[in-house]
C-alpha cells in the first residue's frame, strides 16, 4: 500500500499546485483588469488626439493653400521665404590690410 499511498499523494500535489496556480493568475487577473482597461482607454484617446491635430493641421495647410492659390509664384515664394526664416544678405567682404599698407 505505500507504493499506492505515494501516488496519491503525488497526484494531491498535482492537484494542489495545479489548483493554486489557476487560483492565482485568475486573481492577478481580476487584480490587473482596471489598468488593463485604463490603458486601453489612454490608447485610444492618444489615437483620437493624434487624429484630431492631424485633421487640424491638414485643414489648416488647405485652407492657407485655397486662400494662396489666387497667388503668383513670388508671394509663393515669398511665403516659403518668411516660413523657413531664410536670409539672403550676402556676407561684407573685408578689406585686405596688405594692399593699403604697401
Amino acid at each position: 500500500m505505500s507504493v499506492i499511498g505515494g501516488v496519491l499523494l503525488y497526484v494531491l500535489g498535482v492537484a494542489t499546485g495545479g489548483g493554486l496556480v489557476i487560483a492565482n493568475r485568475i486573481n492577478v487577473h481580476r487584480e490587473t483588469s482596471q489598468l488593463r482597461r485604463e490603458n486601453e482607454h489612454l490608447k485610444s484617446s492618444a489615437w483620437q488626439g493624434r487624429i484630431e491635430y492631424a485633421t487640424h493641421k491638414a485643414y489648416s495647410r488647405g485652407y492657407r493653400d485655397g486662400r494662396m492659390s489666387p497667388a503668383n509664384d513670388a508671394e509663393r515664394f515669398a511665403e516659403f521665404i518668411d516660413e523657413r526664416n531664410i536670409d539672403f544678405r550676402g556676407q561684407r567682404r573685408r578689406e585686405r590690410r596688405a594692399e593699403t599698407s604697401g
